[in-house]
């Protein structure tokens, strides 16, 4: 299927995040479903999220991929930081531009995310119920990442092993 890419803006508190809007063709004048597709971090809207824009609206989703704030082309201070409250509500932006569209449908609205997008796709759909469908790939919770070492984790995931390997027989689900 045929479709329109739309270089737009929409307000995300006091700047604008850059985005592109993919259209499917006939999407004019009924009603559709829309995905956002969300960014890992440190990317951008033409990259991985950029790519699952496309091929979702090829399938006939009006989709809209967006540089998160303080990135890419989108406003906000300081460049190139990572904030993850921000970039919830960025999709809760996001969200709100879909729905002053006429072609799309308000009750059809999901959220695609990819590595660190994907933690902030489902954080955000925790937070909007508009958001009816949540995906990830790869997805990752980076605020949790931020707080713990990866080492932190992988540690306690081998001593989890070792307590394991060491008392199979106390394990009521293995038989």
């Amino acid at each position: 299927m045929k479709i329109t890419k739309k270089v737009i803006q929409f307000p995300v508190g006091g700047h604008k995040a850059a985005a592109i809007l993919n259209v499917p063709e006939q999407a004019e004048g009924k009603k559709n479903p829309a995905i956002v597709c969300v960014h890992p971090g440190s990317s951008c809207k033409e990259q991985t999220a950029g790519i699952y824009a496309e091929k979702m609206a090829e399938n006939g989703y009006v989709t809209i991929v967006f540089d998160a704030s303080c990135q890419g082309e989108s406003g906000g201070e300081p460049r190139f930081a990572e904030f993850p409250a921000q970039r919830v509500a960025d999709i809760h932006c996001a969200v709100d531009y879909l729905t002053t569209l006429d072609f799309v449908d308000e009750n059809r609205i999901g959220v695609l995310g990819v590595c660190a997008g994907g933690g902030y796709a489902v954080n955000a759909a925790m937070s909007d119920h508009r958001i009816k469908a949540v995906s990830t790939v790869v997805g990752a919770n980076i605020g949790r990442v931020q707080r713990e070492s990866c080492g932190d984790i992988i540690q306690m995931m081998e001593a989890a092993g070792k307590q394991r390997t060491a008392y199979p027989a106390a394990s009521d689900h293995c038989g």
